[in-house]
C-alpha cells in the first residue's frame, strides 16, 4: 500500500513538471530564433556598409534546427527590403526587416512573446 502511495505521488509530480519542461523548451526555441534573425540582420547591415553594391545571399539553413523558407538577399542593386523570418512554432514566427536606409523593424506573428506584431 505504501508503495502505491509513493508511485501515485511520483506520477503527480511528474505530471506537474511536464508542463514546465514544455514551456521551457518553447521559450528556448523563441530565444534562439530571435538571436538567429537578429544576427542575420546585423550581418546584412555590415554587408551594406562594407560591400560596393554586391548582393549577399544567405542560405536557407538558419542553424539551431530552423529553416528559412527562402534565401534572403541583402544589398541588392534594387535595394529591396531584406527580410529574414523563422517559424518557431505552428502559427508563431519571428523576423527582422532591414530597410534600404539601414533601419531595422522586428516583426512577429503568433502568441509566443509577440506583442502587437513586434518583438
Amino acid at each position: 500500500m505504501e508503495l502505491l502511495v509513493v508511485v501515485i505521488i511520483i506520477a503527480i509530480l511528474a505530471g506537474l513538471s511536464a508542463g514546465a519542461v514544455i514551456r521551457y523548451s518553447n521559450k528556448a526555441r523563441v530565444s534562439s530564433a530571435k538571436a538567429v534573425v537578429a544576427s542575420a540582420a546585423r550581418e546584412c547591415l555590415r554587408w551594406m556598409l562594407d560591400s560596393e553594391g554586391q548582393p549577399l545571399v544567405l542560405g536557407t539553413s538558419a542553424g539551431e534546427g530552423f529553416t528559412l523558407s527562402q534565401a534572403p538577399e541583402c544589398g541588392s542593386s534594387e535595394m529591396v527590403k531584406f527580410n529574414v523570418t523563422i517559424d518557431v512554432l505552428p502559427g508563431s514566427s519571428f523576423g527582422v526587416e532591414v530597410n534600404p536606409d539601414g533601419t531595422l523593424q522586428r516583426v512577429c506573428t503568433g502568441s509566443v512573446d509577440c506583442q502587437g506584431g513586434r518583438w
